[in-house]
């Protein structure tokens, strides 16, 4: 089953963000071929060099890097109110009819 999780929160002001990747790594686990797509202020995600021992939280970003260990290898940024101007290589930015595209070749689609 192909699942898309559309992920819109902040990373760091709820723990949305962090419960969202952490359902994607579990349903990679078992055996889904899950996507995550990011866009609105879950972008911030992307931004290199965050420093969030002041919060008390994990380094989210951190987390991105063990995504291909879980078979994650769709990972796409709405690119329309992203405020982000470059990715991580590992990203790819999708206009409108892109994104339309990807979520019609989606069985579920979670937005978190």
């Amino acid at each position: 089953m192909k699942i898309l999780l559309m992920l819109r929160q902040s990373p760091y002001a709820t723990l949305a963000l962090q419960e969202g990747l952490d359902m994607a790594l579990i349903l990679a686990v078992m055996g889904y071929a899950v996507s995550i797509c990011l866009s609105q202020e879950a972008c911030w995600l992307l931004q290199e060099g965050q420093d969030t021992t002041l919060a008390g939280r994990r380094d989210l970003y951190r987390l991105l890097a063990s995504l291909p260990l879980y078979d994650i290898q769709h990972c796409y940024v709405e690119a329309e109110g992203c405020p982000l101007r470059t990715l991580p290589a590992a990203w790819q930015a999708l206009g409108p009819e892109q994104l339309q595209d990807i979520l019609s070749e989606q069985q579920e689609i979670i937005y978190w």
